[in-house]
């Protein structure tokens, strides 16, 4: 059974009862195994698109909506998105971060989850990506949103693009940092790669984030 989206506005929260945990063409069945019995119900919340304020004051919202209804046993995170704006995706990240105290939370990604998304979703408990994604990780300071592309070498975080180079180099330094440092706080047991690796900025397929501990299990929504 598909996980059904918050809707906007308090109250209104989509709420799909997990009634078999063998609906594996939906999601990997561990998904749902790990987070509720079969009793309990799941709310959906979409992170899609450019992070922007509306995007973080929208997922904000539905994630502090799933933790004051006490009929929701979990979340799963939806992640479409190549970043944007630092101060929202750390917003994000401490709201999915406060959620994942409350209740387990599983993000996935189809296609892209990088830079600022990754930030965003590297505390839920599990991460699922799709065999097909293209762009996970981009560790490093937000610069343009990665394309759903091969892996690419890329540049170390903060040298990531989107700066003028007359910038202050000691403030993207401050920033590349802070969300190096997030990163390896929560997924720093799962990721076989060293923290100069991490900061290099890169994207991986599906299947290499998988290997690399970026990305815990395949799976899809």
């Amino acid at each position: 059974m598909p996980v059904g989206p918050l809707r906007s506005g308090r109250g209104q929260l989509a709420l799909v009862a997990i009634l078999a945990i063998g609906a594996g063409a939906v999601l990997a069945p561990q998904v749902y195994s790990s987070m509720t019995d079969p009793g309990g119900t799941v709310a959906g919340v979409e992170l899609s698109g450019t992070i922007d304020e509306p995007t973080a004051q929208f997922v904000e919202g539905q994630l502090r909506d799933a933790r004051h209804n006490d009929s929701i046993k979990g979340v799963v995170l939806d992640v479409e998105s190549g970043g944007g704006l630092p101060a929202q995706s750390e917003r994000i990240y401490a709201a999915v971060e406060r959620t994942s105290e409350r209740m387990p939370v599983i993000a996935t990604v189809d296609t892209l989850g990088a830079s600022g998304a990754y930030l965003s979703m590297a505390p839920a408990d599990e991460i699922y990506v799709a065999p097909s994604a293209q762009a996970i990780g981009s560790v490093g300071v937000t610069g343009a949103a990665p394309q759903p592309q091969a892996p690419s070498a890329g540049d170390t975080g903060p040298n990531k693009g989107g700066f003028h180079p007359d910038e202050a180099r000691e403030n993207r330094e401050i920033l590349a940092e802070l969300f190096i440092e997030s990163v390896m706080t929560q997924r720093g047991d799962e990721i076989e790669l060293s923290r100069a690796e991490v900061s290099r900025a890169k994207v991986y397929l599906g299947t290499e984030a998988v290997e690399n501990g970026f990305a815990d299990e395949l799976g899809f929504v």
